[in-house]
């Protein structure tokens, strides 16, 4: 009886406890932490000075381009890379800075490629600016760059009626060294390199029908020096 007594007991509180109506808390929901947002890289610079494809008298010359826009207002500083190869597999000057100008010594008598990148202070980067080229004049009491090239046919902006043309150019050197030419052609804006180290001022070329051309010629002395002409265009009907 006593078993019983305590059991009835203990049962019955627990009955009164279940049935009392209290309710339990629900936990409070924590708000939900909030990711910071992605940083945006900065847009990419534009190239002022040099020039594309000037030939420069003096080997000291002053870098220029655009201030990079950054999305959040963060500051950018610039990576100037500086290459006698087109491909930038060897650097000649490599340098962070946070202006958008600098002054630099390069060789003479040589040819380079130079393109910029943005970067903001928490690393984010831009794409590249476009690549420019430049060649620096050897030392004139030695040797002269050549006369820049001058397209004599076809005229630029013309048309052009027939299955072939024959390019033809004019350029000199002061000093009467022999000229070399390359020549650059295609149907982009930047034509690729078509026939090189050509002896004369001439070239003949296939043509299709409905296609605009651009050309370009370089012109070589046999003592290193080189004058860039313009890119001329003509269109086949």
């Amino acid at each position: 009886m006593k078993i019983n007594f305590r059991f009835s007991y203990v049962f019955i509180c627990l009955l009164i406890m279940a049935c009392s109506g209290e309710k339990i808390d629900d936990p409070v929901e924590k708000e939900p932490i909030k990711e910071k947002p992605a940083n945006k890289a900065p847009s990419a610079p534009k190239l002022l000075l040099p020039e594309a494809n000037l030939a420069c008298s003096f080997s000291t010359l002053n870098f220029e381009w655009e201030t990079a826009t950054d999305p959040e207002g963060k500051e950018v500083s610039y990576k100037l890379e500086i290459s006698e190869s087109e491909d930038f597999k060897e650097l000649f000057d490599q340098r962070q800075i946070n202006h958008t100008s600098v002054s630099l010594s390069l060789e003479k008598g040589s040819t380079y490629y130079w393109k910029v990148q943005a970067i903001d202070q928490e690393g984010a980067k831009s794409d590249y600016s476009e690549i420019r080229s430049f060649f620096t004049e050897p030392n004139l009491t030695y040797n002269s760059i050549p006369q820049n090239p001058n397209s004599e046919t076809p005229a630029n902006n013309s048309t052009v009626d027939q299955n072939s043309v024959l390019l033809e150019w004019s350029s000199k050197d002061e000093d009467g060294d022999s000229l070399k030419f390359d020549i650059y052609f295609g149907t982009t804006e930047d034509p690729p390199l078509y026939q090189e180290d050509l002896v004369g001022n001439s070239l003949e070329v296939n043509l299709n029908n409905g296609t605009t051309y651009f050309w370009q010629v370089v012109a070589k002395d046999d003592k290193g020096a080189r004058a860039i002409g313009p890119i001329w265009t003509f269109s086949s009907p």
